[in-house]
């Protein structure tokens, strides 16, 4: 990589960080802090297993639970999407989907997600 795309690549990475640090207005976890903290670090574990050493900074925000279900916004320097998460036991989780871009009510409901479930996932983190 040459120097000038590795200082590129850093200040790309420094302008996300400092984004999302800003307030984020009504942006904001929800949910039990336990079930939060086990999703994100799912999630986190997940990037970590599945992206090259150079591309393994990511940053989940705004986790949204409602049992047994889980919605999750996440960035990394040159993407960022959705995933969708299921509870399947008293503190795992398992990943049903997730990719580029968000999810609406529609999606959610294809994975399996309860059409109530859906709307209150998606009002909480304020796609409705």
């Amino acid at each position: 990589m040459t120097e000038r795309k590795r200082l590129f690549c850093r200040f790309v990475a420094v302008v996300t960080l400092l984004v999302a640090a800003l307030p984020a207005g009504s942006r904001a976890d929800s949910g039990p802090k336990n079930a939060i903290r086990a999703v994100r670090g799912a999630e986190r574990a997940r990037a970590h297993c599945f992206t090259p050493a150079q591309h393994c900074s990511i940053n989940i925000t705004d986790v949204v639970v409602v049992q047994p279900y889980a919605l999750l916004e996440w960035r990394t320097v040159h993407s960022g999407g959705e995933a969708l998460w299921r509870r399947v036991q008293s503190n795992a989780w398992m990943r049903v989907a997730g990719g580029g871009g968000s999810m609406n009510a529609r999606d959610l409901e294809h994975y399996g997600v309860p059409s109530r479930t859906a709307q209150e996932l998606l009002r909480r983190q304020n796609h409705v």
